[in-house]
C-alpha cells in the first residue's frame, strides 16, 4: 500500500492544526492533526511514527527534515485596533474579525511568524518593537 506523505502544514496561532497530504491517487487532502495522527496509527504516512510510554500515553512522531521543508500554509490577519487604558498604555490589540483583545506577547508572536499582514517587528537590544503599517484606530478601556 502506497504511503501518504505530508506537503503542507496549516498554521493558525502558532500551532499546527492540520496538513495536506497527497494520498495514493495523487491527490491532495487536507487533513485535520487529529485525522492524520490516526493515519499514523495505521503506518500509512510516509516518515512518521508513534511511540507509547510506559503510561500510554501516545506521541506521534513526524521526521524533522519533512516539517522544516514543507509548505506552511498560515492563516493571516490585520489588526485593526489598539486598546488602550486611560492613561494610554497599551493592553492590547483587536483583530479584524474579532472582539478578543490580544495582548502585546502574543501580537509581536504571531507577527513574527508572518501572521499579521499590516506588522512587522523588531528588536533592538533586548526590547520588543511592533511598528504597524497604515491606520488603526485605538479604543480606550475605563480602567
Amino acid at each position: 500500500m502506497a504511503k501518504l506523505r505530508i506537503i503542507g502544514k496549516f498554521i493558525k496561532d502558532c500551532e499546527i492544526i492540520g496538513y495536506l497530504v497527497i494520498n495514493a491517487k495523487g491527490k491532495n487532502v487536507r487533513v485535520s492533526a487529529s485525522k492524520l495522527h490516526e493515519m499514523i496509527e495505521k503506518d500509512v504516512v510516509e516518515g512518521a511514527r508513534v511511540i507509547t510510554d510506559g503510561t500510554g500515553n501516545k506521541y506521534y512522531i513526524i521526521d524533522q527534515d519533512i516539517l522544516d521543508n514543507v509548505e506552511s500554509i498560515v492563516d493571516t490577519y490585520k489588526i485593526k485596533s489598539r486598546v488602550i487604558r486611560k492613561n494610554k498604555s497599551v493592553i492590547g490589540y483587536k483583530l479584524d474579525g474579532t472582539d478578543e483583545i490580544l495582548g502585546m506577547g502574543k501580537i509581536w508572536e504571531m507577527t513574527f511568524n508572518s501572521m499579521i499582514e499590516n506588522a512587522e517587528v523588531r528588536l533592538k537590544d533586548t526590547h520588543k518593537i511592533l511598528l504597524i503599517n497604515g491606520n488603526i484606530t485605538t479604543e480606550v478601556m475605563e480602567y
